[in-house]
Parts: structure tokens; C-alpha cells; sequence
């Protein structure tokens, strides 16, 4: 019996570990919570009415006034836009990512 148990407390235990690394490499892959993922996450909402899935391609720029964030970013529904910034602490710019355009 205790060795069923054992195998019940090891089997949960990884299921944990599997959860949790999951939810890191989401977090990473949007920006983690970051000030300028949450501020894109919020303009995209507000602006195209796009709940973020995933933010890829980010590069980050450095210029005299810090860095500033380009790339891609996937809504739920399928949409894609390009943002880019020109400035830190600006809104992003936003480009619909159509076949045409992208």
C-alpha cells in the first residue's frame, strides 16, 4: 500500500512540475509580464479588440532613450499584426499583417 502511495505523491509531483513549466514558457513567450508586453496587450485590446495568444519575432533596440520593442503578435482569433515602437514609453505602432503586407 505505501508503495502505491509513493507512486501517487511521484506521479503528482511531476504533473506539477510538467504544469509549471508549461505556464514559464508561456510567460516567456509573451513577454513574461513585462511593462511593455502589458502595455501591448492593452493597446491591442483596446485599439483592435485582440486578445493576444502569442507575441513573437520581439527584438529589442537599443537607443539613447532605452529600448525599444518591435515584432509580431497573434490574437486568439487568428489576426496578426506587426508592432514596433519609435520612442520608449510610446504607444506601439500597429500594422495588420495581411498576406499582402507581411
Amino acid at each position: 500500500m505505501s508503495r502505491l502511495v509513493a507512486q501517487c505523491f511521484v506521479s503528482a509531483a511531476l504533473g506539477a512540475l510538467c504544469c509549471a513549466a508549461v505556464a514559464a514558457a508561456q510567460d516567456q513567450d509573451e513577454g513574461g509580464g513585462e511593462p511593455w508586453a502589458l502595455s501591448l496587450t492593452a493597446q491591442l485590446a483596446a485599439e483592435k479588440r485582440c486578445d493576444v495568444q502569442v507575441t513573437y519575432f520581439v527584438r529589442e533596440l537599443p537607443t539613447k532613450e532605452g529600448i525599444v520593442y518591435s515584432g509580431r503578435v497573434r490574437c486568439i482569433d487568428g489576426r496578426e499584426f506587426d508592432f514596433s515602437q519609435s520612442k520608449p514609453h510610446l504607444k506601439f505602432d500597429l500594422k495588420a499583417c495581411e498576406p499582402a503586407a507581411c
